[in-house]
C-alpha cells in the first residue's frame, strides 16, 4: 500500500473518530446523560449507588437554554415537566456546610408546579388542597409537616411588609435584585417598595426520602432554569455499603433487579 494510500486511510479513521467525539458530546449537552447517586435522600424510589439515564429534552422549562428541535427530531422523547416527575437539577445552596463552589447535579421529585399551593400533613402531600401521594409511609415519614405554601409563578404579584420580608427576600435577590430594609420601609434596588411581581417560573421539589432529604423545604424554590432533565431510567446499581473483597463480592453487590428499570 502506497504511502497516499495509508494517508487517506488514516485521515478517513480520524475524521470518523472526530465525528463521533463530536456527536457524543453534543448527545451529552442536549439530549441524554448519566449521573450516579451518592446520597439516600430519594429511597425507596433511587438508592444510593444507583446510576441513571437523565432525558434533557424537556420542553418549556429553560428560557435560558432553548431546545427548539426537541418536539421535531425527537417527537417521543422530548417531555414537560409535571407533578410527580424525578427530576435532575442543578443548584447552589447557600447556607454554610451547604455551600458548593461547582455545580452539582441532584435529584429530586417535583411535587408543585408555578402557582401550586403545596403542604405537606403527617407525610402526605397535598396540592391546592387536594391530597395526592404519601411519599414514604413510616413512623419517621408520618412526623413530617410543611406549609401550606404557594410556588411562585412569573408574573405573580406580592405583596411585601415588614412581616413577612423575610420570606422572599432571597427569592427577590436571586431574581437580581437588591433589597434594603429601613426601619419599616421596604426598599428594592433603592426604590420604596410595597409589592413584587415574580420575574421566574418556580417549581417545588421534595425528596421521597422525607426525613433525610435536604429540598425545597430548606433552600426554597428552584427556578425552571436550572433543570437538567428527567430521571428515566436506572442503567447500573449497586450496594455501595457492601465490602468487596474480592470478584464474587463484587458481583454480589450489584443490585441485578434495578437494571434497566425506569423510574417513576
Amino acid at each position: 500500500m502506497s504511502q497516499a494510500a495509508i494517508f487517506r486511510k488514516l485521515s478517513h479513521n480520524i475524521g470518523l473518530i472526530a465525528v463521533a467525539v463530536f456527536l457524543a458530546l453534543v448527545l451529552k449537552m442536549f439530549v441524554v446523560d448519566a449521573i450516579w447517586i451518592p446520597s439516600k435522600s430519594m429511597e425507596s424510589t433511587v438508592l444510593q449507588g444507583d446510576c441513571i439515564i437523565v432525558n434533557k429534552l424537556v420542553c418549556g422549562v429553560s428560557a435560558s437554554r432553548p431546545l427548539l428541535f426537541a418536539n421535531s427530531v425527537f417527537p417521543f422523547w422530548s417531555q414537560k415537566i409535571n407533578r410527580g416527575d424525578v427530576v435532575v437539577f442543578k443548584h447552589y445552596p447557600i447556607d454554610g456546610e451547604k455551600q458548593t463552589s461547582h455545580p452539582v447535579s441532584f435529584v429530586k421529585r417535583c411535587i408543585g408546579l408555578p402557582g401550586d399551593v403545596v403542604e405537606v400533613r403527617y407525610g402526605d402531600i397535598f396540592i391546592n388542597g387536594e391530597e395526592r401521594t404519601s411519599l414514604q409511609r413510616n413512623p419517621e415519614a408520618l412526623r413530617v409537616n410543611f406549609g401550606p405554601v404557594t410556588v411562585p409563578k412569573q408574573g405573580m404579584n406580592i405583596n411585601l411588609d415588614i412581616k413577612n420580608i423575610s420570606e422572599w427576600k432571597k427569592l427577590i435577590e436571586q431574581e437580581g435584585y437588591g433589597i434594603t430594609i429601613s426601619g419599616s420601609e421596604i426598599l428594592i434596588d433603592g426604590k420604596p417598595s410595597t409589592s413584587y411581581t415574580i420575574q421566574k417560573n418556580y417549581l417545588f421539589v421534595i425528596g421521597d426520602n422525607l426525613n433525610h432529604s435536604y429540598d425545597s423545604r430548606d433552600w426554597g424554590f428552584l427556578t425552571e432554569e436550572n433543570i437538567i432533565g428527567k430521571a428515566v431510567m436506572i442503567y447500573w446499581s449497586a450496594d455501595i455499603s457492601a465490602s468487596v473483597q474480592n470478584i464474587s463480592d463484587f458481583f454480589s453487590s450489584i443490585r441485578w433487579n434495578r437494571i434497566g428499570t425506569f423510574i417513576n
